[in-house]
């Protein structure tokens, strides 16, 4: 039986086309530009400018890092509702706003995680699909950094053992197939959600030790265009398995970038992150920013910043620096015990995908 959660489910999957109709809409023109490229266009023009051709040419090195959330399907707390009743609901009286946080979520002591093991059997459904090599045994880590969107001053993920490796999501570029490589799957609870102004740094809690799928690719990506297929490709598989509806302003789906860039063959930056992008748009607007950033530096004769963390700031359109990047430390999470997947189960998840392209 369908999943009611699922109303649009496609009845099949195809692949997407980089020249099909998803692009036919798009205002965007290609990121990418040669040093050939652009000198043949300044020779076009009568200018004879090799140094403006390495002023404009850059190359993207970029990697993804997808977080799907199962929040809207699955409750990370088995069924447990909030309610006014509930000790643990307390801030909703307090604060007078419809919100969802307990004491889990607010990393209060002696409060212990719960697995709900539909979020383990989405993973392995998604990892199946991706043709990726399953672990035999889930466990989690405790991942610790200095940073407040943290309750419990750690965030709960698989770092030594993910849940499955060495897989691919299949796009279409130019005519051909393309397998994109898939480093991880990986399942996590989420943070705190930071909001940056002038006046500091809002958290909000409510998305706070949500489950999270979190999917790294390899940095595969040249163009901006080809991160943006594989995005639209990986929504269309999540809704025809049935796993999320994957919509990014629902805050469903959202994704990481990590990318460098050089220009000419002199300027060439560390790599950096940016962080929650939202949608299609934010992701190609804060690569263009960026690209417009490093290509003022390059011609003022600038270095490139340090290694940064980044966000996108909607509001102004413009990328904000958020930290400097920082080294993560790992312990083993003591208080989720090993769970082990026989062959058996996974077999059985592989017979019952449907038909993929």
């Amino acid at each position: 039986m369908a999943n009611k959660n699922f109303k649009n489910r496609p009845s099949k999957i195809n692949l997407l086309h980089i020249d099909g109709k998803i692009l036919q809409d798009r205002f965007f023109e290609p990121l990418n530009l040669t040093v050939e490229k652009v000198a043949q266009d300044i020779k076009e023009k009568d200018r004879n400018d090799l140094d403006l051709a390495c002023r404009l040419a850059y190359y993207f090195q970029i990697g993804s890092e997808v977080f799907l959330n199962i929040q809207q399907i699955y409750d990370l707390d088995a069924g447990k509702k909030t309610n006014m009743d509930n000790p643990e609901t307390i801030l909703t009286i307090l604060i007078g706003l419809e919100v969802h946080i307990t004491l889990a979520k607010l990393g209060y002591l002696g409060v212990l995680p719960i697995i709900n093991p539909e979020v383990v059997l989405l993973g392995l459904k998604l990892a199946a699909a991706l043709n990726m090599k399953i672990s035999p045994f889930v466990l989690f880590d405790r991942k610790m950094y200095n940073y407040f969107d943290l309750p419990k001053g750690y965030q709960i993920t698989q770092q030594e053992i993910p849940l499955a490796t060495q897989g691919h999501l299949p796009i279409i570029l130019q005519n051909r197939t393309v397998k994109i490589p898939i480093k991880v799957l990986q399942l996590e609870e989420d943070t705190a959600k930071s909001t940056y102004s002038s006046s500091g740094v809002k958290l909000d809690f409510n998305r706070s030790g949500n489950p999270l799928i979190e999917l790294v690719t390899e940095p595969v990506f040249k163009q901006v265009e080809t991160v943006l297929i594989f995005i639209k490709q990986l929504q269309n598989l999540l809704r025809y398995l049935e796993i999320s509806e994957a919509k990014m302003e629902k805050g469903q789906l959202r994704v990481d970038l990590n990318f460098s860039l050089q220009l000419g063959g002199s300027y060439s930056t560390p790599r950096y992150e940016i962080k929650n992008l939202n949608s299609l748009a934010n992701i190609e607007k804060a690569l263009q920013q960026e690209v417009n950033k490093h290509q003022s530096l390059f011609s003022e004769g600038q270095k490139p910043p340090l290694s940064q963390t980044l966000g996108f700031d909607e509001a102004h359109q413009t990328t904000v620096t958020h930290r400097e990047k920082t080294n993560y430390y790992y312990l083993p999470e003591v208080n989720i015990p090993p769970i082990k997947i026989s062959s058996k189960e996974i077999k059985k998840i592989v017979q019952n995908l449907p038909p993929l392209p």
